[in-house]
């Protein structure tokens, strides 16, 4: 084998290894005969047992020395070190769930960034095995699809939800492809290993049943793996040992596999072209009552008219996009991904006043904002009575405004343990004068969700043109700047995008849209109030609202606030849907 070529930079002095398309040797020496390639090779009867299970379990990968060494790296991806290529990653959670009591670390593409992490890709005991599994019958050649890390801190680490990789990969065709999860130490029940359903992956299989879905625990040793079907439904719980658990996933498809989409836009909402210019959904039979009530013309409000939508455009220094890595998430992900939905007790919105040192929300402000909620959800909208949760919430002055702010995380906790979320309620959105913050070496966040918890909270601190011209919020109305107006056309864009998220809906990267992430409140400022197309799709699947009667009773509502844009907007939007 030649010299690894010399890796491309990414920014000067920091390499981009997924420029170098061999080892680099930092992991194995290379192998140089077929007797060390079939020395890696599976048993007939591994094989066999990977074919009727959908799994294959225990196998040995990794040396403990090893593992410690790729540890070593993964403290890039958990923050207990800085890399400055971390923009490098397709995608990047600290926290994919949302849920501070439940910490799921979720990354793509840190093989560009080690010399460790690009050279597991290549390993010949992973590699070889992948090639006798992706077909059956056949030796196969691999190609690198991509890689995936998953971290569960100890005590409070998130689960994965119930899935098959392949629901992530329909672009691609055929199925042909294969998952290799590397246990970087010891994975058990407690510490949230991977289960599966034997038998999953085959089509029509029984096991799918209710009655016959009995999850099987991988409990991996340190430096094993399990490689796995495509097709096989597999998840882990949460970690709730004191150890953390740690892995790496390696994801490999087979020759001959293509692309089976060249469109994006409309893939993401599901609409599929059909013959004279007309357009089908997919996806119907997945709505409640398996569509039964969802108009047969639905397609045309959900068509991505770039004349009002626009596509989202390369973020600028400091925006959301420009610091955080996210994909987006397409109607499909929306579909398979685990979320509520209103139902027939709880089918209520609350808002929920919050204060700690600073002044109240007035009414003047509140009352709008429920009705805004009413009318962009199609719920009912309830205010809940004031609560005052000064000195039972960690609090700090701000290193840079120097005003008072909350943590933002032990906030929706205590909504949660002091029962502010009643039996009705679908979600209870908090809100508040007072600044909040996430982690401690963030500066602060406009708002957070809650998804586990039907909670969320949000901060109007930073609308008012007295921010942090005192150390606790002051609410003057007659001195704000674009007057009372425009402090309550941000609190509803800021509050119906906290909200869509416990719906299950996440940051949007297709359009403008009121889901788009925000850094700062120029960027918000700069965002649309409504739902992109695709979003829209995934709030009707989950509630069913008339979209033509929505759009015009939001129409009536910006009339009423004077906000021309909004009006003129809609007007246009109701003239093409017409």
């Amino acid at each position: 084998m030649p010299p690894p070529s010399e890796a491309e930079e990414f920014l000067p002095g920091v390499p981009d290894y997924s420029t170098v398309h061999q080892p680099l040797g930092e992991l194995f020496t290379p192998v140089t005969s077929k007797e060390e390639w079939r020395s890696h090779m599976l048993s007939e009867e591994q094989i066999d047992q990977f074919w009727r299970d959908g799994y294959l379990l225990n196998v040995p990968l990794l040396s403990p020395a090893d593992c410690d060494r790729i540890l070593e790296d993964y403290k890039y991806f958990t923050g207990e070190k800085q890399h400055p290529g971390m923009k490098m990653m397709y995608e990047y959670h600290s926290n994919q769930s949302g849920d501070p009591n439940n910490v799921l670390m979720h990354g793509l593409g840190q093989w560009r960034l080690t010399k460790l992490f690009h050279d597991i890709i290549f390993l010949p005991q992973a590699v070889v095995k992948t090639s006798q599994l992706l077909n059956k019958d056949r030796l196969s050649s691999v190609y690198f699809w991509h890689d995936q890390l998953f971290a569960k801190p100890p005590r409070h680490g998130g689960c994965v939800a119930w899935h098959q990789d392949y629901s992530y990969w329909t672009r691609t065709k055929p199925q042909q492809h294969l998952t290799v999860h590397v246990a970087l130490e010891d994975q058990t029940e407690e510490n949230g290993a991977l289960h599966y359903i034997p038998g999953s992956h085959r089509p029509f299989s029984p096991m799918k049943k209710k009655k016959n879905f009995k999850p099987v625990c991988a409990n991996l040793k340190k430096g094993e793996a399990s490689f796995h079907h495509a097709l096989a439904v597999h998840g882990s719980y949460g970690n709730k040992s004191d150890r953390p658990r740690r892995a790496t996933v390696l994801n490999y498809f087979a020759d001959g596999t293509l692309s089976d989409t060249d469109e994006d836009l409309l893939k993401g909402i599901r609409i599929q072209k059909g013959p004279n210019g007309s357009y089908r959904l997919d996806y119907i039979k997945e709505y409640p009552h398996k569509g039964a009530n969802v108009p047969a013309d639905l397609s045309k409000y959900l068509l991505p008219d770039l004349e009002l939508f626009k596509e989202m455009r390369k973020p600028k220094r400091g925006d959301w996009l420009a610091e955080n890595k996210e994909r987006g998430q397409t109607f499909k992900q929306f579909l398979i991904s685990i979320k509520p939905f209103p139902n027939r007790i709880s089918n209520t919105i609350f808002l929920q006043p919050l204060v700690f040192n600073e002044d109240p929300i007035p009414k003047s402000i509140l009352t709008p904002l429920s009705d805004f909620a009413s009318t962009f959800f199609g719920m009912p909208v309830k205010v809940a009575k004031r609560k005052n949760l000064k000195g039972k919430v960690k609090g700090r002055i701000n290193d840079y405004s120097k005003n008072y702010q909350v943590s933002g995380p032990e906030v929706l906790s205590i909504m949660v343990s002091e029962k502010m979320i009643p039996r009705e309620a679908f979600c209870v959105a908090g809100i508040t004068f007072c600044d909040l913050y996430h982690h401690e070496e963030h500066n602060f966040v406009f708002g957070m969700a809650n998804l586990s918890g039907s909670s969320g909270v949000y901060s109007l601190a930073r609308y008012l043109s007295n921010f942090a011209e005192s150390e606790n919020t002051e609410f003057h109305p007659e001195r704000e700047e674009g007057g009372l107006e425009t402090i309550i056309k941000r609190a509803c864009k800021t509050m119906c995008h906290e909200i869509g998220h416990m719906f299950g809906i996440t940051h949007c990267t297709h359009f403008d849209c009121i889901m788009n992430g925000s850094n700062s409140l120029e960027e918000s400022d700069r965002r649309t109030i409504f739902l992109c197309p695709i979003c829209l799709r995934k709030l009707h699947s989950s509630i069913g609202f008339d979209i033509v009667d929505r759009y015009r009773k939001l129409k009536e509502f910006w009339e009423e606030h004077q906000q021309e844009q909004e009006v003129a907007w809609l007007q246009k939007r109701l003239e093409k849907i017409a």
